[in-house]
């Protein structure tokens, strides 16, 4: 797999590792995490290679993932992002729309509890 830049938004410190966990074990060579939206837009702003991939919660204290969504639609973001939530699927499929609606590269959703295959399936996609 070539080299791919993924950020992770999630609240819950054992989600965070777990999926960077599969994502390196799955060949992701550069995995950056953010425990909610302020802090994913403070590392989305430093960054000076793009990330390729963003893997967002959808409820998190603070910003969560639709505000957050709502912010990187208005700075035109391109990468692809995947929701991945432990909320209702329909409210999941409903923020996908929503962030499509605004011009997002939505290539997917993922309910809590993530699977390696599940991930492996959604990095297929991007090489």
């Amino acid at each position: 797999m070539k080299q791919t830049r993924v950020l992770v938004l999630d609240d819950d410190t054992f989600m965070l590792e777990f999926v960077s966990h599969l994502l390196r074990e799955l060949g992701v060579n550069e995995v950056l995490v953010a425990e909610d939206g302020k802090a994913g837009l403070f590392v989305l702003s430093a960054q000076v290679v793009a990330v390729d991939l963003l893997i967002c919660d959808i409820e998190m204290p603070g910003m969560g993932g639709i505000e957050f969504l709502h912010n990187i639609a208005d700075q035109n973001y391109r990468g692809r992002i995947l929701l991945f939530s432990g909320v209702a699927p329909a409210l999941l499929k409903a923020t996908e729309r929503l962030a499509t609606a605004r011009g997002l590269n939505v290539i997917g959703t993922l309910a809590k509890p993530v699977t390696v295959g599940s991930l492996a399936t959604i990095l297929e996609q991007l090489s």
